[in-house]
């Protein structure tokens, strides 16, 4: 058990390194290059189809600085890393509770089991089609859960935000600022921080909004073509209905547990997007399984996409497949909004941090009871 931290790190690299390719990285390559161009606020504009924030943009400058292909490679292992990172701060800021200790498994173990899984549909997003924004925002999102959780209320209200910027879609983690004791005032710093990165874009280059969400095609793997869309291009104003859509499911969950919201949007997105590439997913299962071990939640829902998403497109036919897609993110959906109990003693909440507690032991010379926080005896 004290080998599975280890473990996982492995196998995050074995995984992103098993899949590594440059897929998508030459267009934030590309976006990064406008963005420290002679015309830096058209980039959006001029580049179709991207979609990282600005804050993104630079990071890919940045790694973009080094010789040759070292910014990929730098990228992808980076991305590797903070998968198993993700994992190894959840475990360690959560109660191995009821639920875990009861498992056939052990607690160790049985984040050993779940990691494995989770990091093998991440190794999609950080080796097929690395993407450093999407990892990003969801390590920021989980930083920001942690900061609302220990009261540090403001840093948490800024890291979401910051979420956002990386990513447009993760505006799944605004309604997270219902964990908070001054809502309106964290909701205006987490909406600020994005609208400080777009902000000098949209007002520079006016077919900046227009070219965001133009020129995208109904994808063959897109859960879209289950609900009967199809055709070359989708309208321009679904990227806007979609984000609407998003945020509605996310602030729907949060209604029940604030730090849900975001697994719950993320599952909305990819029924609602265009496309439905691995790395989405990627990012969906790391998030569902951040989450369920956040609240203490068994973790089925994780179970569900690692499923759905590894077995379902190997099914008879694609329209099938897709159907059992759909069908598994609806059942998750409905698993994080509805009312549901979580045992006594599992997750994180309030303003302290609960850790497991090492067992009790009995002190043979003064034959006492210790625990702890010191000695106490009955």
């Amino acid at each position: 058990m004290t080998c599975r931290h280890p473990l996982l790190l492995a196998s995050a690299f074995l995984f992103a390194w098993a899949v590594r390719s440059d897929v998508d990285w030459k267009l934030l390559s590309l976006g990064g290059k406008g963005l420290f161009s002679s015309s830096p606020l058209s980039v959006y504009a001029k580049t179709s189809g991207l979609q990282a924030g600005p804050p993104s943009l630079v990071v890919v400058r940045g790694l973009n600085l080094l010789p040759g292909t070292a910014g990929l490679w730098v990228s992808q292992a980076l991305m590797a890393f903070m998968g198993w990172f993700m994992i190894y701060l959840v475990e360690r800021w959560t109660v191995a509770g009821a639920t875990w200790r009861r498992a056939p498994l052990g607690p160790g173990l049985l984040t050993l089991a779940v990691g494995v899984p989770v990091l093998e549909q991440w190794g999609w997003l950080a080796g097929d089609t690395p993407h450093p924004e999407d990892a990003l925002a969801v390590l920021t999102l989980l930083l920001a859960l942690r900061a609302l959780t220990c009261r540090r209320e403001l840093r948490g209200a800024l890291l979401i935000g910051l979420a956002i910027a990386w990513k447009p879609w993760a505006i799944a983690a605004l309604p997270s600022v219902l964990g908070t004791s001054r809502k309106l005032r964290a909701l205006v710093i987490a909406v600020a921080v994005p609208a400080a990165c777009w902000l000098p874009f949209l007002l520079g280059d006016p077919s900046t909004l227009s070219a965001v969400g133009h020129g995208f095609t109904v994808q063959p793997s897109s859960l879209l073509r289950v609900m009967g869309f199809s055709g070359n291009v989708i309208p321009d104003w679904w990227r806007t209905l979609e984000l609407a859509c998003v945020l509605a499911g996310a602030a729907l969950a949060a209604r029940r547990d604030w730090r849900v919201g975001f697994a719950a949007g993320c599952a909305v997105r990819l029924m609602l997007d265009p496309a439905g590439y691995e790395y989405y997913y990627a990012g969906l299962i790391m998030v569902t399984a951040l989450t369920e071990r956040l609240v203490g939640a068994r973790p089925w829902r994780t179970a569900l996409v690692w499923l759905g998403a590894g077995f379902a497109p190997f099914l008879a036919t694609q329209s099938f497949g897709g159907l059992v897609q759909f069908g598994v993110l609806a059942i998750v959906l409905v698993g994080w909004v509805l009312p549901w109990r979580r045992p006594a003693g599992i997750g994180f909440e309030g303003a302290a941090v609960l850790r497991e507690q090492v067992p009790a032991q009995r002190d043979p010379e003064h034959r006492e009871l210790t625990g702890i926080r010191g000695g106490f005896s009955r």
